[in-house]
């Protein structure tokens, strides 16, 4: 839930937020039990920014096959294929893997990182969008990923930036603090762990997003003061169908390739 988490430990030697790490069987039985129609009702504003996303992408990678991680209902994958990528993904909650393939014909599999064997060969691209804060080890499944990857092929990842401005200023209340995220990152925290990965960092820059007003007010509501009140606002009902973009660089997109010399995984 937005607005509520345990307590956030921070290393300042690798510049990363930890929280409480629940046992690894419990956490993916939860997520597995996901349930949220509610998360097609921003269905064109999050192909707005996965278009985004792989815009940035293919400044180092033509499009050729992309898997992604935690691809929940396919939105990703949706926008990818439509660009002429060859696409698949695995995803833990049995309810956004049969949407996926029931309403979009995605080939999507249900699974965790962790245990999934992954695509069936070396993929041009791996994409983790609003996934690295979930996972209980987030380097391990970074290397992970990376095993997945041909040579050359680029890692995007899309996660919070917990320096940026909003975060500083709202501190606990800042919307990025929640009890589903176990880790929050810095851009060189971010940068440090690609390389610790084997990957040359290619771009990271502030990602923006596209919601609607009501959208961003249910996401701001709860957190009190003058943020509070906002979020009132944004969901008036001549307000809350208008789009907005947000660029406050609480959210940032990473990009990094593998070595075009190295092996492919078996």
């Amino acid at each position: 839930m937005v607005g509520t988490h345990p307590e956030i430990y921070w290393c300042s030697n690798c510049r990363v937020g930890y929280s409480a790490r629940p046992p690894g069987t419990e956490l993916l039985a939860e997520y597995e039990q996901v349930v949220d129609p509610s998360y097609l009702e921003e269905d064109a504003h999050r192909l707005q920014n996965a278009d985004w996303v792989l815009a940035r992408v293919e400044k180092y990678r033509s499009p050729g096959e992309l898997y992604e991680i935690g691809a929940s209902v396919g939105v990703m994958l949706r926008a990818a294929r439509a660009r002429g990528w060859r696409v698949g993904g695995i995803e833990p909650s049995t309810w956004a893997v049969a949407t996926a393939r029931e309403r979009y014909s995605l080939n999507i599999m249900q699974g965790a990182i962790e245990s999934s064997p992954g695509p069936a060969a070396p993929v041009d691209c791996v994409v983790m969008s609003d996934v690295l804060e979930h996972l209980i080890d987030p380097q391990a499944a970074i290397v992970r990923a990376v095993e997945w990857l041909a040579p050359g092929g680029v890692l995007a990842i899309v996660t919070v930036n917990m320096s940026a401005l909003p975060a500083r200023l709202l501190r606990s209340r800042w919307p990025g603090f929640m009890d589903m995220h176990l880790t929050y990152f810095t851009p060189k925290a971010l940068r440090n762990i690609l390389r610790g990965a084997g990957l040359c960092p290619l771009e990271l820059r502030a990602a923006p997003r596209r919601l609607s007003a009501g959208y961003l007010g249910r996401r701001l509501r709860g957190t009190g003061g003058a943020a509070d009140l906002a979020a009132r606002a944004l969901m008036l009902p001549r307000i809350r169908d208008a789009s907005l973009t947000i660029r406050s660089r609480d959210l940032v997109l990473v990009i990094g390739r593998k070595s075009a010399a190295a092996p492919t995984h078996p």
